[in-house]
């Protein structure tokens, strides 16, 4: 079974509820949580990994145009799942454009969306 690394973007109460949405999927593993976007976690988010971001797009913290920009930036160049909380304020079509692996905006979509997305192709070759 091929375990999905996940990354959380957002304010605490997104998390939570990701958190719980996602309790009961053995084949997901959340790695990490960041309450805010800094270069040094940009690092980090790269040397871990991970499979998928979930990017709270309705965080006080969190500029989610400028979070998938430099997401996109990284090596490991994560899918984003962009999570659409009720009452945020969120430019559609300009986080459209940065192509997120989906949108969500209810638990049952959140699974879906983590589940379905494509893991990346093993790599396979000759270390130098």
């Amino acid at each position: 079974m091929n375990v999905r690394t996940v990354v959380l973007l957002g304010d605490d109460d997104i998390r939570s509820q990701v958190r719980a949405s996602l309790k009961s999927e053995r084949n997901v593993d959340i790695v990490a949580e960041f309450c805010a976007l800094q270069p040094r976690h940009l690092g980090s988010i790269d040397e871990m990994n991970p499979d998928l971001v979930i990017l709270d797009c309705s965080s006080r913290r969190i500029n989610p145009l400028l979070a998938m920009s430099d997401l996109a930036k990284t090596a490991s160049r994560p899918q984003v799942v962009a999570v659409l909380a009720e009452g945020g304020i969120v430019d559609f079509k300009a986080i459209a454009r940065l192509n997120p692996a989906s949108f969500v905006n209810s638990p049952a979509g959140l699974r879906r969306a983590v589940l379905a997305a494509p893991l990346p192709a093993p790599v396979h070759g000759v270390a130098a």
